[in-house]
């Protein structure tokens, strides 16, 4: 699409449009750069998200383990999480996951509750 003359030569390439935000600097230090939404590759936004994703996960372990199942199948609940959640510290995850993976262990593995 942006190639000279874009699709089928209708308009012109994007370094010459007028970009659409009107922030962008021609270097592309700006928010958007011309012909792309942004500047940046996403990599760190990348990580943060799948970090919050492997959060929610283990939160959702702990809620649905307090809050839904019975108690006849907690043990039976516990047992299917536990190892997935010990085999996935063998990726050596950040910091956070590590404490929150140990958290949710030591919840749906204590049998007193």
């Amino acid at each position: 699409l942006d190639s000279p003359g874009g699709l089928i030569a209708r308009n012109p390439p994007s370094l010459e449009r007028r970009p659409y935000r009107m922030d962008v600097k021609a270097d592309g230090s700006g928010i958007e750069s011309t012909g792309w939404y942004r500047a940046s590759d996403g990599v760190e936004e990348r990580d943060n998200a799948l970090i919050l994703s492997r959060l929610c996960a283990l939160q959702w372990v702990v809620v649905l383990y307090e809050h839904v199942v019975p108690n006849s199948l907690k043990e039976r609940y516990a047992s299917e999480f536990i190892d997935c959640i010990i085999y996935q510290l063998v990726d050596q995850p950040p910091g956070i996951i590590i404490v929150k993976s140990f958290e949710v262990l030591a919840k749906i593995s204590n049998p007193a509750e």
